[in-house]
C-alpha cells in the first residue's frame, strides 16, 4: 500500500488529518485498508461522523433525503423508494448494508452500483478529515460523497444499526421511515423492545417534513408518538394512506418477493408521498406501478432458476424470529414449500428460534447445515442439527460447497437457502451474476 501526502485543509489538526491520510493505488488497496478496520468494531458516537461530513461540505445535506431504521424491512423498503425515484427521472442513490461479498454493493446510484474507480480518492479524502472513523462510517461518508459526485437529487439511507449513533442519522433528512421494530442487537441497543424503539425513534428529528411508520407493537408505537410530540414532527401511519394518496395500486406484481413485501411496499409508497411533497416533485401513477414492479434486491425470497445442477433455489437473508416467521409464512401462503433447506446461522442469533419456526413450518423437510466460513460467530452445525426435532433428515456438511454437493446428489426439486447473510454472501461469491437483476436469467 502505498502512502503518500494528501492535500491540506483548515486548521493545524485538519492539516495533520490530510498530510497523515494513506492513498490508495486502487480499489483493491481500498478495500483492504477497510478491512483491517473490521465490520464490527463500533464506537457508538456521532463526533467523528459529523467532523468529517462539516470538513468535506456534507454536513448541511445536498439533496431531500429519506432515513430508513427499524428492525426487518430496512433493505426492501429503501429498495422500493429508490426504484420509484428512479422511474420519476430522478437522479438518486440508495445506502444498504450489510453487502453479501463486496461492500460496493452497498451503494448504487442511478440504477447501477458505484463505480470502483472511485474508492481510492473518496477513501482519503475521508481518512484525511477523520482517520478514527469506524468501518460503516467510513463506508458511508464514501458513500455521501459518491452521491454528490454523481448529481444526486433523492437519497435513501438505511441505518446499519438503530439510528441514535447510526453514521446515517449525522446526515440530514427530511422524512424518517420507520420499519417494524423488534428485538434485535439486543446487546448495543437494549434489552427490552421498548429500549430498542427509543434509540431507533431518534430518526425522528426536529426541523423534519414528517416521519412515517409501519405498523408496530403498542409498546413501541407509544415511544414513537412520544418522540415525534417532542421533536414537533408529524407521525404518519398507514392510516393515511387514502389520505396521501398512498394506497398500492390495484393488482400490483411487487419486483420483491412475499407477502410480507407487501407492507414493506406500502411504507415505502407513503414516504414517497411525504417525500415527494416535501421535495416539490409531482408523483405518477404510471411510474410509482412501474418502481414497485421493478424493486429487485438479492438475497430477500430471490429466486434463482436451476443452474450448474442445481435445482431452483429460494435465497432469503432472514436471520432473526420475525424475518424467519415472515420468509416461512410467505412460502406457505405461495404453496411454495421446499423440497430441502439449506440453514445455517450465527450462534448470536438465537439459533433455537429460527429452527423452531422452520420446524413448525416445514415439517420432515430435509435440512443440510454447513459451517459458515471465515465467522467466528458462526454456530457450530452439529449444533444446530441437534435443534431440529426428530422425523426428518438433517446433516452436517464442512462448508457451503458441500451442502450444495449434496442438494445435487438429492434431486431435490427446489431449495430454500436461509438463516445467514454471511451464508448468502458465500453462495453469491460462487454466483456473483445472481447480485444483479439482469443475473437471473
Amino acid at each position: 500500500m502505498s502512502i503518500k501526502s494528501g492535500t491540506a485543509g483548515g486548521g493545524a489538526d485538519s492539516a495533520k488529518n490530510l498530510a497523515d491520510a494513506p492513498r490508495f493505488a486502487d480499489k483493491e488497496e481500498a478495500l483492504a485498508w477497510l478491512d483491517h478496520l473490521g465490520m464490527f468494531n463500533s464506537d457508538m458516537r456521532l463526533g467523528r461522523m459529523e467532523s468529517a461530513l462539516s470538513m468535506l461540505g456534507l454536513a448541511d445535506g445536498f439533496c431531500p433525503t429519506v432515513q430508513i431504521v427499524g428492525t426487518n424491512g430496512k433493505g426492501s423498503t429503501s429498495t422500493f423508494l429508490y426504484s420509484l425515484a428512479l422511474e420519476h427521472g430522478l437522479r438518486a442513490g440508495v445506502y444498504n448494508s450489510p453487502h453479501f461479498v463486496d461492500p460496493g454493493e452497498r451503494i448504487r446510484i442511478n440504477g447501477s452500483f458505484m463505480d470502483p474507480a472511485l474508492w481510492p480518492e473518496l477513501m482519503q479524502k475521508a481518512l484525511g478529515t477523520a482517520p478514527d472513523l469506524t468501518y460503516f462510517e467510513l463506508v458511508t461518508v464514501v458513500a455521501l460523497q459518491a452521491y454528490k459526485l454523481a448529481g444526486a437529487e433523492a437519497l435513501f439511507l438505511e441505518a446499519g444499526m438503530g439510528a441514535r449513533y447510526d453514521a446515517t442519522t449525522a446526515f440530514p433528512a427530511q422524512i424518517a421511515c420507520i420499519c417494524p421494530i423488534a428485538a434485535d442487537h439486543t446487546d448495543v441497543l437494549g434489552a427490552t423492545v421498548e429500549a430498542i424503539a427509543g434509540d431507533k425513534a431518534y430518526a425522528i428529528r426536529r426541523g423534519m417534513y414528517a416521519a412515517v411508520t409501519a405498523p408496530q407493537v403498542p409498546e413501541v408505537m407509544a415511544v414513537l408518538r412520544r418522540r415525534a410530540a417532542e421533536e414537533g414532527v408529524p407521525l404518519y401511519t398507514f392510516g393515511d394512506a387514502d389520505t396521501l394518496g398512498a394506497t398500492l395500486p390495484d393488482g400490483v406484481q411487487l419486483g420483491l418477493r412475499g407477502a410480507h413485501q407487501h407492507a414493506n411496499a406500502q411504507l415505502a409508497l407513503i414516504a414517497w408521498h411525504l417525500f415527494c411533497a416535501a421535495a416539490g416533485i409531482k408523483s405518477d401513477p404510471r411510474p410509482v406501478r412501474e418502481g414497485l414492479e421493478k424493486a429487485f434486491l438479492p438475497g430477500r425470497m430471490q429466486l434463482v432458476p436451476a443452474h450448474d445442477g442445481l435445482p431452483p433455489m429460494t435465497l432469503d437473508g432472514a436471520h432473526n424470529a420475525h424475518g424467519m416467521a415472515s420468509l416461512v409464512n410467505s412460502l406457505k401462503a405461495e404453496g411454495s414449500a421446499p423440497h430441502a433447506i439449506v440453514f445455517s446461522c450465527l450462534a448470536d442469533k438465537h439459533p433455537e428460534e429460527l429452527v423452531a419456526i422452520l420446524d413448525r413450518g416445514f415439517p420432515g423437510i430435509p435440512v443440510i447445515i454447513p459451517k459458515i466460513a471465515d465467522n467466528p460467530r458462526a454456530a457450530a452445525p452439529e449444533a444446530l442439527a441437534a435443534l431440529f426435532g426428530k422425523g426428518r433428515t438433517v446433516y452436517a456438511a464442512a462448508g457451503l460447497a458441500d451442502a450444495l454437493d449434496e442438494v445435487r446428489n438429492m434431486r431435490a426439486g427446489s431449495v430454500l437457502l436461509c438463516g445467514s447473510l454471511y451464508l448468502l454472501g458465500e453462495f453469491f461469491a460462487m454466483y456473483p451474476r445472481y447480485l444483479e437483476a439482469g443475473g437471473q436469467h
